[in-house]
């Protein structure tokens, strides 16, 4: 807000034939000066650390059943492509290509036709808790299933985004994250602040 009357005092007073002070060196200091005692408030009162998820991904005991390996594999790769719940839900198994060394995704953006959302994500020395693993158990696990859907309900129909984000809220509450902090906006603010802590701890060990 000091920003804009500072502009706005600048340009009136140039209108009238006064001298320029939107650069002024005394001008800049006091608007300084202000601005150094504003109070920064959070934006969320509590956040929950990535560490309980990955802690819980890791244990083997939670990827048995069919619904355990796809709810894994949705919630490590929002974790790590820090896509939307709706672009994931997008997915189609076209939409994925997977090597030795990454995997590629192609997601349609939401609201936009014709543009696409690209994300790589390099493999990871633990093997429970890398996306491209996670995926390929999900993709092996649904290879005899028809069409070209990615996710599935339990009476083998296409989840909607809706479903899907109830399967990762579900896999994060397991992990003892708490409830509060699964809605949006907050859960996707969570994903994206920490996308880049999470690819320097991890993919420097590759």
């Amino acid at each position: 807000m000091l920003r804009s009357t500072k502009q706005g005092l600048s340009a009136i007073l140039e209108l009238l034939g006064g001298p320029p002070v939107s650069k002024s060196q005394l001008l800049t200091s006091f608007t300084k000066k202000l601005a150094s005692n504003n109070v920064v408030k959070d934006k969320f009162r509590t956040i929950w650390k990535v560490k309980h998820h990955l802690d819980f991904e890791i244990n083997q005991q939670n990827q048995i059943t069919k619904k355990d390996i796809r709810a894994h594999a949705a919630a490590l790769l929002q974790l790590c492509t820090t896509l939307h719940g709706a672009d994931i839900a997008a997915l189609n198994r076209s939409s994925i290509f997977i090597n030795t060394k990454e995997m590629l995704l192609i997601a349609p953006k939401r609201k936009k036709r014709n543009c696409f959302i690209e994300r790589t994500i390099s493999r990871l020395i633990d093997k429970n808790i890398c996306p491209d693993e996670a995926m390929e158990a999900q993709l092996n696990q649904i290879a005899q299933t028809p069409g070209d859907d990615l996710w599935f309900t339990l009476k083998e129909k296409r989840e909607n985004k809706q479903q899907l984000r109830d399967v990762i809220r579900r896999r994060l509450r397991q992990a003892g994250v708490p409830r509060q902090s699964m809605f949006p906006p907050s859960l996707h603010t969570f994903f994206r602040t920490n996308r880049a802590r999470l690819a320097r701890n991890f993919y420097s060990k590759i």
